[in-house]
């Protein structure tokens, strides 16, 4: 009976058809470091600098063509964030602790990888959480050059890094007008949605096609 239910569970059969594959093979990759650091005006940021420890599983760790893999992942650590303009909350500079969830599925073909991601970060508390939906599709047109379209969807509840509003009183309105343009660029202004999409062109010095079949920690980012 036993036997019979995991026949037809289709993840337990994607599972045991990777053990086939890749006897002994692990589907928990027990530790992950990710550090990064940026400067960001248009974001407010004059420095950010983030440092995280995490784990992730795996269905399929490796995939060979025509595999799916199923996995998820998670990670904290702290951030040091210093503003170019004062945030939301009147601090000029802070360390906050950050914690980011990722569940994710992607098909490696042949030619081409299919990829998608719903992810969940939180800064400080729940009060300051953004969630995130993304896919990609890469295609390796040599086995060194890859080109990848991507999109990725993102609904912010609360930013910490947004400047806090401008107080300062105009007696001209196209002045203020012009300040508040001005700051909304420089100083940084969170979209509580947004939507962007661009093109990626990687070359990998090896072969492509080898690289993208390990799937642990695959185009995690620690900038988010």
């Amino acid at each position: 009976m036993i036997a019979e239910n995991l026949h037809h569970d289709p993840f337990a059969a994607l599972a045991q058809g990777a053990d086939a594959h890749h006897p002994g093979q692990d589907h928990v990759d027990p530790l992950g470091l990710l550090a990064a650091a940026e400067k960001n005006p248009q974001g407010n940021y004059r420095y950010r600098g983030n440092a995280s420890i995490g784990v992730e599983f795996d269905l399929v760790p490796k995939q060979t063509v025509d595999q799916r893999n199923i996995g998820f992942r998670c990670a904290l650590g702290p951030e040091a964030q210093r503003y170019d303009a004062l945030n939301i909350v009147g601090k000029s500079q802070a360390v906050v602790g950050r914690q980011f969830c990722d569940a994710f599925v992607s098909w490696h073909f042949q030619p081409i990888d299919v990829s998608a991601t719903l992810s969940e970060t939180t800064l400080q508390d729940v009060s300051y959480r953004a969630v995130s939906a993304s896919g990609s599709i890469t295609w390796r047109i040599t086995d060194n050059l890859l080109v990848s379209p991507w999109i990725n969807l993102q609904q912010i509840n609360k930013a910490l890094d947004e400047a806090a509003p401008v107080t300062t009183v105009y007696a001209n309105p196209q002045q203020e007008l012009e300040a508040s343009l001005l700051a909304t660029v420089q100083s940084g202004y969170t979209a509580p949605f947004g939507v962007q999409s661009g093109l990626t062109l990687r070359y990998v010095f090896g072969n492509g096609s080898l690289a993208t079949e390990d799937q642990r920690w695959k185009g995690t980012s620690n900038l988010r």
